[in-house]
């Protein structure tokens, strides 16, 4: 399911799509350009459960979330005279792996806002429990 999807199948969804394009604040900008390899403006939010996770429930879930908060779902773009939040057609992807399985290269890389989304979403399962990761740029969320 698709973000925009998700913002059709509810009519308690807020619809986002007339703000964009939407210009970075001065705070989004400095964050943007403040993130280094050896200083991402990466965070992480980790969530630990019993039990194993239903994945269509989850990903159900995460598009509705993700309709409320759309900055996690743009890239920037220059438009006009300077960067601006583009949505991307499709959210961020979740990568379902083992418990003990360590997490892949994506964890590490700095976000490239040319091409997708500042979130990248993990969901680590076995031995009885299941652990959401999810690792976001600070730019689509403190700002």
């Amino acid at each position: 399911m698709s973000v925009a999807d998700s913002r059709q199948t509810s009519s308690a969804t807020p619809s986002f799509a007339a703000i964009f394009p939407l210009p970075l604040s001065t705070m989004e900008a400095f964050m943007v350009a403040d993130s280094t390899p050896d200083y991402p403006m990466m965070c992480d939010l980790e969530l630990t459960f019993a039990g194993q996770i239903d994945r269509a429930v989850f990903e159900r879930g995460l598009a509705f979330a993700l309709a409320r908060n759309p900055l996690f779902c743009c890239r920037i773009e220059t438009i006009g005279s300077g960067p601006a939040w583009v949505p991307v057609s499709d959210p961020p992807p979740v990568k379902w792996v083992a418990l003990d399985d360590p997490l892949d290269d994506d964890y590490g890389a700095p976000a490239d806002f040319r091409s997708q989304g500042g979130l990248r979403v993990w969901v680590r399962q076995g031995n009885g429990e299941s652990r959401v990761l999810l690792h976001f740029h600070h730019a689509c969320a403190d700002a």
